[in-house]
């Protein structure tokens, strides 16, 4: 075919529109196929735990681990092919394990005597977790970084000796942490349990952003609270999700959001507002869990159905059996996402893809 001279112009004119046309065709090709599986740890009235993997769009579910002994935490991989999770074997510590999805084989990642909480993947390779870790030479929780194949521990976002970790989540190479003093946290409970009172008094929580190899530590926001239970990156990697109780001295709870660039905090979700809005769930007192759906539309959380009633899980722990829902930021309803009857849930993770 003759390329004209004014082919060529018509080329050139167009290609920028073209270029921009395609790009942002993909942009929500992208955005269209974006979902989310999540990973609900549960304990039930006999004290046996599970994992449960749950498509929260069309409601399917499934246990990926069943009948366990001790509390359990795990994170799906974005691949959606292994469960990085924490598990004690006997009389043994917290180590970390991996599932293979795909034929249900498990294997040992850690053998030491660090308890592993919390683990995340490294962004797409899953030859690299990370754990919540304590005790050895210092039960002040920390952040490492485990080598798959070498099996080998290192510490990052180190800092002071005093600086604890609360929680941490990965995401687009960053890591964002929940960090807090560990010698004032001891001091705080020690008067409440002197007092007789229910909770401590508040205190300073930190978010630092840092790399992963701990590097390039930056502070976005501090809060004083009493609690903060939990921290989540947003589909997008700009914000992410944190329950807590007590935010800024005040007797709200209830998840909220941080824009990490601009360090503001946000009520999302309060428990007067989800109290006033549905006559069938209460959020969850014991333990906060939050996240956001891949659209950034609902708040995925942890809330105790209205009408429960108190019972004792794993021999010794008081507490309500709860239930998944989901918070339609839109709409602003809720609904019912995952329940087993007899239990509560002991961590809640979301994976996107």
């Amino acid at each position: 075919m003759r390329v004209t001279w004014k082919r060529c112009l018509a080329i050139l004119i167009m290609a920028p529109f073209l270029f921009w046309g395609l790009l942002l065709s993909g942009c929500q090709s992208e955005e269209r196929l974006k979902s989310e599986w999540l990973t609900v740890a549960i304990i039930d009235s006999q004290g046996r735990s599970s994992i449960w993997l749950v498509d929260p769009q069309t409601g399917k579910k499934k246990v990926l681990l069943n009948n366990r002994e001790v509390m359990l935490s795990g994170k799906l991989s974005s691949d959606g092919n292994w469960l990085a999770y924490t598990d004690a074997i006997g009389d043994g510590p917290w180590d970390a394990f991996l599932l293979n999805i795909k034929n249900n084989m498990v294997y040992q990642v850690t053998h030491d005597r660090q308890l592993q909480f919390n683990l995340r993947f490294a962004n797409n390779d899953n030859q690299v977790i990370y754990a919540k870790v304590g005790g050895v030479t210092s039960w002040v929780p920390k952040i490492a970084k485990i080598d798959i194949n070498k099996k080998e521990a290192k510490i990052v976002v180190n800092g002071n000796q005093d600086l604890a970790v609360e929680a941490f989540d990965i995401a687009k190479g960053k890591i964002i942490a929940v960090t807090y003093s560990f010698n004032e946290d001891i001091k705080r409970h020690q008067e409440a349990n002197e007092k007789g009172l229910k909770e401590p008094s508040p205190m300073m929580y930190h978010f630092i952003v840092t790399n992963l190899d701990g590097t390039a530590v930056k502070e976005v926001a501090q809060i004083k609270a009493r609690n903060v239970d939990s921290v989540s990156w947003g589909p997008r990697g700009d914000t992410v999700v944190f329950g807590g109780s007590g935010v800024d001295s005040k007797n709200e709870n209830g998840i909220y959001q941080l824009g990490v660039k601009e360090g503001k905090i946000s009520m999302l979700l309060s428990e007067t507002e989800v109290n006033n809005s549905s006559q069938t769930i209460k959020l969850f007192l014991f333990k906060r869990f939050a996240v956001l759906s891949a659209d950034d539309r609902n708040i995925y959380f942890n809330a105790v159905p209205i009408g429960s009633k108190e019972g004792i899980f794993d021999n010794n722990i008081l507490s309500y059996p709860s239930a998944v829902y989901s918070y339609d930021r839109e709409k602003k309803n809720i609904k019912k996402v995952f329940q087993e009857s007899n239990s509560f849930v002991t961590d809640l993770n979301i994976t996107y893809h």
